[in-house]
């Protein structure tokens, strides 16, 4: 617990090892072994559902596995929305589904200062049907190679905070 706790009051508040003072030796073979045990929980996760691949569709023939993943596929294409997109499985290579909440990002152009609005889907889950892989969180997709902040280019920016009203004593400054 203290390792975690650890690892993101170092990122939040990008503190240096002169932070943890004596103990900073220690701190760092804590978050050493946090991000071990993270590699090896994601690689016995896809070693898992490449076995699970194979044992599902390892005998058929190229024709047959190709329609039945086609199928498996269509099924769940009623579950896409703003926030699940669709994504490659870093396992088996089919489609798969990418979960996770959207907030919008401004970059302002200087001349002018106009605001150009882009869409970042923060990815928390990835769902595999095919190979029935799970991950869950952002460290363990950074732990196969997925980064969690990814644009969402099918979504208008106006649509993720449509329904925001500021508060009118914090915009007024009472």
């Amino acid at each position: 617990v203290f390792a975690s706790c650890a690892k993101v009051v170092t990122e939040i508040l990008n503190l240096e090892a002169e932070f943890w003072g004596p103990r900073s030796d220690m701190v760092d073979s804590l978050l050493d072994d946090l991000a071990t045990e993270l590699q090896k929980r994601a690689a016995v996760k896809l070693a898992a559902a490449r076995t699970e691949f194979e044992r599902r569709f390892g005998s058929e023939t190229l024709l047959v596995r190709s329609t039945l993943i086609q199928q498996i596929e269509d099924a769940r294409s009623w579950q896409y929305s703003d926030d699940v997109r669709p994504f490659e499985c870093p396992a088996c290579g089919s489609g798969a589904l990418v979960l996770g909440a959207n907030r919008v990002e401004f970059e302002y152009d200087s001349p002018a200062d106009i605001p150009i609005a882009t869409v970042i889907l923060d990815a928390t889950r990835f769902i595999c049907e095919v190979c029935h892989l799970v991950l869950d969180g952002a460290d363990e997709l950074e732990a196969v190679g997925i980064d969690p902040e990814m644009e969402n280019e099918d979504v208008d920016p106006r649509d993720v905070y449509g329904d925001y009203e500021p508060d009118e004593d914090w915009y007024r400054d009472r």
